[in-house]
């Protein structure tokens, strides 16, 4: 559920680390870079990823079962991972009937068309949620944008679009 109502990769989402959110500005800080000078986002950029309330609720139940840990999903059994592989993911969705039909990274797709077709959120909002870089160099070199309110917006309402289509499919509608 955090990838579908966050759109991140589904390797920053495996590897989500309890120092990076903050629950109280439901807020999600990614460094751009590890440690060690390897990427964690596509773009070697800093990204703040706006939490829903449904996504909040859901990790202080996570809390509960790895809050003590580095990680949000730490690797469970003898997994050579500190924290879950980005691969476990996909296999979830596997499992849940959705076999060539989806995948993890296809909610970043789904994001950026549905949210823009059903719910008229602005191109430049779900870009900068998506964490996409700018156009060409002239745009990365003044546009500096980062639409925090509108993406505040955006994820909510997103998180309230899947939830009410998940309620009318459990309805039977």
């Amino acid at each position: 559920m955090l990838a579908a109502w966050t759109a991140l990769r589904p390797g920053v989402i495996a590897s989500a680390r309890w120092s990076e959110i903050d629950l109280d500005k439901a807020e999600w800080h990614i460094a751009g870079l590890e440690e060690d000078g390897r990427r964690r986002m596509k773009t070697g950029h800093y990204h703040i990823v706006s939490l829903p309330r449904q996504a909040v609720a859901m990790l202080r139940e996570m809390q509960k079962f790895s809050g003590g840990a580095e990680y949000v999903f730490p690797a469970v059994g003898k997994m050579r991972n500190a924290h879950l592989h980005r691969d476990a993911l996909s296999r979830a969705l596997r499992l849940m009937g959705f076999a060539g039909a989806h995948t993890p990274h296809g909610f970043r797709a789904m994001l950026r068309t549905v949210a823009r077709e059903r719910l008229q959120i602005d191109f430049d909002v779900l870009e900068a949620q998506l964490a996409h870089a700018k156009r060409d160099a002239i745009q990365a070199a003044y546009d500096r944008t980062r639409f925090d309110d509108e993406r505040r917006e955006a994820m909510q309402r997103w998180a309230d679009y899947l939830d009410a289509q998940m309620s009318g499919a459990l309805d039977g509608n």
